[in-house]
Order: structure tokens, then sequence, then C-alpha cells
């Protein structure tokens, strides 16, 4: 039920109707609350409506459940200041300790 909210919520998007995807992805997030693609979703609709403040919160509730360098970045982005900082700086280590993983990997084959 989530997925198809959420295809319809990304339709809606595509087609600039953002307050319709917003209340599609309000929906989707009743049903799957702890589902990253909703609260992705919700974010980048939040953007479209200017909201940073709802779109960091739903950014931010996402990397509570996987903490990506995207996610990280998406949310830097709408940061200021010291928070900005940090969050890229996360990211950044977040990176240099995934292309060591996969250096290590990769000598082993």
């Amino acid at each position: 039920m989530s997925l198809e909210l959420l295809e319809q919520a990304e339709q809606a998007v595509a087609e600039s109707r953002f307050e319709d995807a917003l209340t599609l992805a309000l929906q989707a997030r009743e049903i799957a609350p702890s589902d990253t693609s909703v609260l992705d979703m919700l974010a980048d609709v939040y953007i479209e409506l200017g909201d940073t403040n709802q779109a960091k919160l739903a950014l931010t509730e996402g990397i509570r459940f996987d903490k990506t360098c995207d996610r990280i970045l998406a949310l830097a982005a709408l940061s200021e200041g010291q928070e900005a900082l940090m969050l890229f700086n996360s990211a950044a280590e977040k990176l240099a300790a995934e292309a060591a993983s996969v250096e290590v990997i990769a000598r082993n084959f």
C-alpha cells in the first residue's frame, strides 16, 4: 500500500502537483513510518514547497534509519554554519570509510 502511495506521490511531483504529492507521501508515512524512500519523498516535496524546516526533519528521520551519504549531504545543503560543516564532514568521513572498505575488498580478490 505505501509503495502505491509513493508511486502516486512521484507522479504528482512529476506533474508539479506538490500539495497532492505531500498528501500522498504523508499517507505513505502513516503506513510505513520507517521507510526511508517515503521520508526522502517527503523531504523532496517539502523542498519543492519551500518548507526547508520540514524537509530537514524528514531527512533527519531518514538518517536515523539509514545513514547514507546522499541523505547527509542533502541535509547539509539545507543547513547553515557549523551544522552544515559538521554534516559535510560526516559525509566525507563516511565516504572515506566506504572507499577504504572497497579498496580492502579489491585487494583481496
